[in-house]
């Protein structure tokens, strides 16, 4: 598997790439967005890599001292910012059966690590406020809010889920909180 993943970048880097000129202008959006959603996989097979190389013990074997160490070792590109840090977390959230669909969602590309971390933070502060058969379904309008909207969108449905499937009290409780934090100043 190796060489044939080798050979395509060989490919892209190459020899796609320098006959860019060949390509049609009106063709160049529809290459970038092929690009954006092959970007999307290979982001996602990062993930299903580490969740892999963690459940194998190749992690723990390994002298990196880390998932994320393990991570920069063998993805440099990561190695800026957080994205190590977050493919990390990410993979140990994602180990419970109910982040199931978060896990599979990152890794198909639907959505991305920063978008699957936000859905997984939200979901754990929504969950004990839930009634408990909504909680798949909140699960599932928090990924399809992310894939949609972003981290932001994600955010932004906690008063609407829990007016829908809050257990009783939870909406106004959340209202109340809101309204004492709410100053006015000065003109």
């Amino acid at each position: 598997m190796t060489r044939h993943l080798a050979g395509l970048r060989f490919v892209l880097r190459r020899e796609l790439v320098a006959s860019l000129w060949q390509v049609q202008g009106g063709e160049l959006g529809t290459l970038l967005g092929e690009f954006d959603a092959l970007a999307a996989v290979a982001c996602g097979a990062r993930v299903a890599v580490v969740g892999e190389a963690e459940s194998r013990g190749e992690i723990s074997a390994s002298q990196a001292g880390s998932t994320a160490g393990w991570v920069v070792e063998h993805a440099p590109t990561l190695a800026a910012g957080s994205g190590a840090g977050q493919v990390a977390r990410l993979v140990r959230e994602c180990a419970r059966p109910d982040l199931s669909t978060v896990r599979a969602a990152a890794i198909t590309g639907a959505v991305s690590v920063p978008v699957a971390l936000t859905v997984v933070s939200e979901f754990a502060r929504l969950k004990p406020r839930l009634r408990e058969e909504a909680a798949p379904t909140v699960l599932q309008g928090l990924l399809d809010m992310g894939a949609a909207d972003g981290p932001k969108g994600v955010r932004s449905l906690r008063p609407a889920l829990l007016a829908a499937h809050g257990a009783d009290g939870e909406f106004q409780a959340d209202a109340d909180t809101a309204e004492r934090l709410v100053s006015l100043s000065r003109p």
